[in-house]
């Protein structure tokens, strides 16, 4: 991890623009970094935490929704597979460790 001084050189000093936007975006990286972890900053650290939503607590509901979601995708493409295998007769080993996650999914077991 490089000093702030380090990435304030490489500001002054870059030539190309690509560089200068690097360097600027090291730099406030580090700031936040050093506010939040080397100065114990709880309020810096929930802010990083937060990312682009108000809320910490927006941030974890969404994680849930989409949580959910691919859970229910997987649901329904694991009810497919087997309804499709049952059917063509290719009722194998993975079919039937298929069913019973899914029953245990039913069951909230897992």
């Amino acid at each position: 991890m490089a000093s702030i001084q380090e990435h304030l050189d490489k500001i002054k000093n870059a030539v190309f623009g690509k560089d200068v936007r690097q360097a600027i975006h090291d730099s406030i990286k580090q700031c936040y970094d050093d506010a939040a972890v080397n100065h114990d900053n709880a309020n810096m650290e929930v802010k990083l935490a937060r990312g682009s939503h108000n809320t910490l607590n927006d941030r974890l509901v969404e994680n849930e929704k989409k949580q959910e979601k691919i859970s229910s995708q997987l649901d329904t493409n694991t009810k497919t597979r087997i309804a499709k295998d049952i059917n063509s007769s290719n009722y194998t080993a993975n079919t039937q460790i298929d069913v019973e996650y899914y029953k245990m999914r039913q069951t909230q077991l897992f």
